[in-house]
């Protein structure tokens, strides 16, 4: 007897279809030919492959089957089979070959990868990230309808590229490109003429101490639209970078630097000396990042980085009238709340639950410390609407009576925070 489904219209089934999980779409379409004959589809729409040894199946029957194939849009290999490499080789190759309407193409970087895009056209493809190798400019001079796109060496530290870093590389016409993530000799082949306004540059530590940034952002900047989004991911921190993008690329509303080196405090501070200049002259920009690689573990946040990020963030905010947030070395994420006056706040980039109570103290802290002439009825209006009145109450009553602040403990309960402080 068959299941009252199977009766269902074909539009209510494939509106069924379009609100099941893969897995369950699977047994669902071996109920029988007419219910595979609708919802096959939806399976095959978008191939996210995480697992190494799916990745050889799941080629080979887009290779053997091109009815399955003819329905992938989106395909995303995350990892490979180290064995049977080869065999996977041979099968993802011959799946290229069938994937006639894919719109999106996501590769995790291999070195052997690059080769299987040697011949590979998708008529319909606007988005890809593709292993930076021989075979990468001829696969983008076949697909220059592209409009994001990331091509990323297999490693990045910095300090080295599989590429001849100083030689001026051929232009790529991608005209209706907007977003591109790679390393800047790649940048300058597909950005100008192009319509990039988001740019994510993995930048060689060689290239940046030939102190040829102003030319190098000079080129960045012939993209046809106004670059508004940039990340710079660096192995030095380099204020000639600094100083070029400040001078060439003025519309920028988004701005962002990242050390994937060992830390440098020294050299972060001094860089970060220098970013006031730059703020000044760059009238829109809204979110500053200065990030060092690796994270720091939770739990190690120093109020005293927050005492001078603090400083740092309020002389920035004088400058910039339209700088919204800023996130330093702490990886504190300052926000400009405006609570009739405007207010720098201490938010969590990420959600690290100690480090959040840390922010928290310190900014109960600083205003039940400081003078309202000070800092103004602003910062104490967010206090209470962080910790509640009653909290910030007891603690400037405390404050008062041992003429400093105690040492407290915080507690985050449902209707703000409980205070513990130590006697």
């Amino acid at each position: 007897m068959s299941s009252p489904l199977c009766g269902l219209p074909v539009e209510v089934i494939g509106l069924i279809s379009g609100f099941t999980a893969v897995h369950d779409l699977v047994a669902f379409c071996r109920t029988n030919q007419r219910i595979h004959s609708v919802c096959f589809r939806d399976i095959y729409r978008t191939v996210d492959v995480e697992e190494p040894a799916r990745a050889v199946k799941c080629s080979e029957t887009l290779a053997s089957n091109i009815f399955y194939a003819q329905e992938v849009r989106k395909l995303k290999f995350l990892s490979y089979p180290k064995y049977p490499f080869r065999r996977f080789r041979v099968a993802f190759q011959s799946a290229m070959r069938n994937l006639e309407n894919l719109e999106t193409l996501l590769l995790y970087t291999h070195p052997s990868l690059s080769a299987c895009l040697s011949a590979a056209h998708f008529p319909r493809l606007r988005q890809c990230s593709i292993p930076l190798g021989v075979f990468a400019d001829s696969f983008l001079r076949r697909h220059p309808d592209l409009i994001s796109l990331s091509v990323v060496p297999e490693q990045y530290h910095g300090d080295s590229h599989p590429y001849n870093f100083i030689s001026s590389p051929p232009l790529l016409n991608l005209p209706y490109l907007e977003h591109f993530i790679g390393p800047e000799i790649y940048a300058f082949k597909v950005v100008p003429h192009s319509r990039v306004s988001h740019l994510s540059i993995l930048w060689n530590t060689h290239r940046l101490r030939l102190n040829r940034s102003a030319e190098d952002i000079a080129t960045l900047a012939l993209s046809s639209t106004n670059i508004a989004h940039l990340e710079n991911i660096v192995g030095i921190w380099d204020t000639f970078l600094l100083s070029a993008i400040a001078a060439g690329l003025p519309h920028l509303t988004s701005l962002e630097f990242r050390n994937v080196s060992p830390p440098d405090p020294d050299g972060s501070q001094i860089f970060i000396s220098h970013l006031g200049a730059a703020i000044a002259v760059l009238p829109t920009l809204t979110s500053l990042s200065i990030l060092q690689n690796p994270l720091r573990p939770p739990g190690l946040l120093d109020p005293r980085d927050l005492d001078r990020e603090f400083a740092t963030v309020r002389s920035w905010g004088a400058m910039s009238p339209t700088l919204r947030s800023a996130v330093l070395p702490s990886e504190t994420a300052w926000s400009r709340v405006h609570v009739r006056e405007d207010v720098w706040y201490p938010a969590t980039k990420s959600p690290n639950r100690p480090d959040m109570l840390v922010r928290v103290k310190w900014f109960l802290r600083l205003v039940v410390s400081s003078p309202v002439q000070e800092l103004g009825l602003g910062y104490a209006r967010v206090a209470e609407a962080v910790a509640g009145k009653e909290t910030l109450s007891t603690l400037r009553m405390e404050a008062e009576r041992r003429g400093g602040v105690p040492e407290f403990d915080i507690v985050p309960t449902a209707t703000g925070m409980s205070i513990s402080i130590t006697f």
